[in-house]
């Protein structure tokens, strides 16, 4: 039997839909691991379940930072996506290394307006003075500085926000996968900030 395209088109659509369930991400087939199976197995049960503990915005971004296949529900969201639907345009981007750190610097423009934003990965110590311990803790420091010159006199606001992530993030911002896994980061716990600096959101 000579099989026309259309027919074939058909049969490759019913085949995947056997495999995998498009509405919400999960696989069907019993033979087939699911993504978080697959990551499960990866990592071991135990690195799995702190994942699993941490928020739920931060266990995806962990997930996906650890496995580039890991599905995306939704196009993560980072500063830039948030100002550009905002009406800003990224005007200067720099990734600056200063003493072998690295600082991701942004300048958004929009008409009279600038919001400028820097970021980097910093470390604090936790002692344990018994074991004679320190144990690394990764924060994300977090500065903008916004003006708006068209009011008189100009609206300048600053701020800077040290933001702790857990100790299985290692971000490495020589990555830019990384880079935009801070980013996001950053914009879920500072999107109410950001809002009403800008102005929108009221």
């Amino acid at each position: 039997m000579k099989l026309t395209e259309a027919k074939l088109k058909q049969m490759i659509v019913e085949a995947l839909r056997k495999k995998y369930d498009g509405r919400d991400l999960t696989w069907v087939d019993d033979n087939i691991p699911t993504p978080d199976e697959k990551l499960r197995a990866k990592l071991g049960d135990e690195k799995y379940k702190k994942i699993q503990s941490l928020d739920k915005n931060q266990a995806l971004i962990m997930k996906q930072a650890l496995d580039d296949t890991y599905p995306h529900r939704n196009k993560q969201e980072t500063i830039e996506s948030f100002m550009e639907s905002h009406g800003f345009d990224l005007e200067i981007e720099e990734l600056n290394e200063f003493d072998e750190d690295f600082y991701k610097n942004e300048t958004y423009i929009r008409n009279k307006e600038s919001l400028t934003v820097t970021y980097n990965i910093i470390h604090r110590f936790l002692f344990n003075h018994e074991l004679g311990q320190a144990t690394p803790i990764p924060s994300i420091e977090f500065r903008f500085a916004y003006l708006d010159s068209s009011t008189s006199p100009p609206r300048s606001i600053k701020n800077k926000e040290e933001i702790k992530i857990h100790k299985m993030f290692e971000l490495d911002f020589g990555n830019e996968e990384d880079v935009r896994s801070a980013s996001t980061i950053i914009l879920v716990n500072q999107r109410k900030n950001l809002e009403k600096t800008i102005g929108v959101g009221e």
